[in-house]
């Protein structure tokens, strides 16, 4: 289908039978629906193209929740202290010594206050000029009878307070592995749009000839989407430490959850002459949900750290359109004569369903980089691949399997603080992104749609597929992403984001709990 090789393919954007123009012997060809006579632009077959696009759009919201949940419990993980210690001004130091400081600290103050006061006194009473009169016998003096006598002074018991003793450290230590559980629910709006400019020919009036010629006729194509994803993601995760040096750590396990999206494509198909080509105009509206399933891991050692996922959509496809066809001037070959037939219009609807398993592979890797004792910088580099598996049925929509490998760099800042007994770390993250390889996903029109069953040709040219993705533009995504660690195993994570490019624009949140046991 839509090969633009031959003209006797019939798809739902273009039956057999439509009532204009001869009514019969029509098929799709280039992104036209023609019968040899006159021939029409399909705006809901060129919008549905990008439905493979737009339902990567799907599985890549479950993929950056997952993708932000790995970086959000490797950061719990990194600033974490081990059984035993406690975090004191940014440091983990065992649960003695951090009270050993902390008594210390008072004494010290006590001693430096007595210390002033001496100081003080004796730096009075050594001014030059000051007399002292002493007008008090000693202590300890009994006059009797004008005679002084002098008392033994009684004996006094002395206590003195006991040095502080050091509490020995608490031997940290952790459990082979613990477990943990999340969730994590999502939603995101996206719309983008596109723009192609292609020609479709048309039958004149030869004045003063019985014949008819050829006229090329400019028409633009635009094209706008917009979607809305919802869903959720969970998975239990399991964490050890110390495997290859005393600060590393391993976080791994499986996770799954669901993914609804609703995409509306409405496009346009403007000539530059209407007496010869009119306007079309198409709605196509599609809808995509299913489970997702697959697995994660991050590793890291110091201020290096690496994540990994892989993970699997399992989506239904479903969609239905409106297409007001707009017909170029044609001839009558049926008829026996070659009378050309005005502009013509055709409303055509339909619907149709696939199945599509849309996977995704994901690499990253990052080094932190200490501002101060609780603020840090992290670079991150890494790469994504998806790729498509359709089913069979999808050709009929103009879809078919495909692959985009995506390339990102950016970096995070974070604050790690406490209040109250809980640890909270504020995250900026900014990205840039750039779909280096996009092969597939649709089934390609030609530039050049040859399908004319007579000795006239009609044609279609230029670029039949709207530009709703292009291949090379870099893109943006800025994130701000708040944890809250409340001590007890339990942890909560919300983030917004904001992303755009070229004919791109898309936010969304993500928040979700995790719990410790």
């Amino acid at each position: 289908m839509f090969n633009g090789n031959t003209a006797g393919t019939t798809t739902i954007f273009c039956p057999k039978q439509i009532a204009v123009n001869g009514g019969r012997g029509f098929a799709q060809s280039s992104g036209l629906c023609t019968n040899g006579e006159s021939g029409a632009f399909s705006g809901a077959a060129l919008g549905s193209q990008s439905l493979s696009d737009l339902a990567q759009g799907s599985t890549e919201m479950t993929t950056r929740t997952v993708s932000n949940t790995i970086v959000e419990r490797r950061e719990q993980e990194q600033q974490r202290c081990q059984n035993g210690l406690t975090r004191v001004n940014g440091v983990c130091r065992s649960l003695g010594r951090a009270r050993n400081e902390t008594a210390a600290g008072e004494v010290l103050s006590v001693e430096a206050r007595v210390r002033e006061r001496i100081e003080r006194r004796v730096r009075l009473e050594s001014r030059p000029g000051t007399r002292r009169i002493e007008a008090r016998e000693p202590r300890g003096t009994v006059r009797r009878s004008n005679v002084a006598v002098r008392q033994t002074e009684p004996t006094r018991t002395v206590t003195e307070e006991p040095a502080i003793q050091p509490v020995l450290p608490i031997v940290p230590i952790d459990p082979l592995f613990r477990v943990g559980a999340f969730a994590r629910g999502f939603g995101d709006y996206e719309e983008r749009s596109g723009r192609s400019t292609s020609s479709l020919t048309a039958a004149v009036d030869a004045v003063g000839t019985p014949f008819t010629t050829i006229a090329s006729v400019p028409v633009v194509i635009n094209s706008n989407s917009r979607s809305t994803v919802t869903g959720m993601v969970g998975g239990i995760d399991f964490t050890a430490r110390g495997l290859l040096s005393p600060d590393d750590g391993l976080i791994f396990g499986p996770i799954g959850g669901y993914v609804f999206g609703n995409t509306r494509i409405t496009s346009t198909v403007n000539s530059t002459n209407s007496a010869l080509v009119g306007n079309g105009s198409s709605v196509v509206n599609a809808t995509s949900s299913g489970p997702s399933t697959g697995a994660f891991a991050t590793y890291f050692s110091g201020p290096f750290s690496m994540d990994v996922m892989y993970k699997v959509d399992l989506l239904s496809m479903r969609e239905n359109f409106v297409d007001n066809q707009a017909y170029g001037a044609g001839i009558d070959l049926f008829g026996g004569s070659f009378n050309v037939l005005a502009p013509s219009f055709a409303t055509i609807t339909g619907s149709g369903t696939t199945s599509l398993r849309a996977h995704n592979l994901v690499g990253n890797l990052n080094y932190r980089f200490s501002v101060t004792q609780q603020v840090w910088v992290e670079p991150t580099l890494g790469t994504q691949v998806q790729w498509s598996d359709y089913d069979s049925s999808a050709s009929l929509l103009g879809l078919k399997n495909g692959r985009t490998v995506r390339v990102q760099l950016g970096s995070r800042i974070g604050f790690d603080t406490e209040y109250n007994g809980i640890r909270f770390t504020p995250i900026l993250t900014g990205l840039a992104y750039n779909d280096v390889d996009v092969r597939g996903g649709f089934v390609p029109f030609t530039d050049t749609g040859a399908f004319a069953a007579s000795a006239v040709p009609l044609s279609g040219t230029g670029a039949s597929v709207l530009g709703i993705r292009q291949q090379g533009l870099w893109r943006g995504v800025a994130a701000a992403t708040l944890i809250a660690d409340f001590g007890n195993g339990f942890s909560s994570f919300i983030q917004a984001d904001v992303r755009g490019g070229q004919n791109l624009f898309g936010a969304g949140g993500r928040g979700g709990l995790r719990y410790q046991w």
